[in-house]
């Protein structure tokens, strides 16, 4: 996939998580790619920055510890967990059923 085609899919994402996510003033993202999801997650938020400046987006690089991350912290209960987290759609599953 190209990268433009790919910002442009997570910016819909993005901005469809908004009205839920954004009546805070930092948010949190997990992703698991720095060349794809994290790239176009970056993209997204400055795309979303240049009319909202007063939110600010943390995006992080789990490459290798998202999916034992998210565990935990679900199994603690939601602690520590991010506000968005970017998974690959088979793994996803796993926590949908856990």
């Amino acid at each position: 996939m190209k990268k433009g085609l790919v910002t442009a899919l997570a910016l819909v994402l993005f901005l469809a998580l908004v009205p839920v996510v954004f009546a805070q003033q930092k948010i949190t993202v997990w992703c698991w790619d720095p060349n794809f999801n994290v790239y176009a997650m970056k993209q997204a938020a400055m795309v979303y920055n240049k009319t909202h400046a007063d939110v600010t987006i943390d995006v992080v690089d789990m490459a290798q510890d998202i999916e034992a991350k998210i565990s935990a912290g679900l199994q603690a209960g939601g602690a520590g967990l991010p506000d968005i987290a970017l998974f690959q759609d088979f793994r996803i599953e796993q926590f949908l059923h856990d």
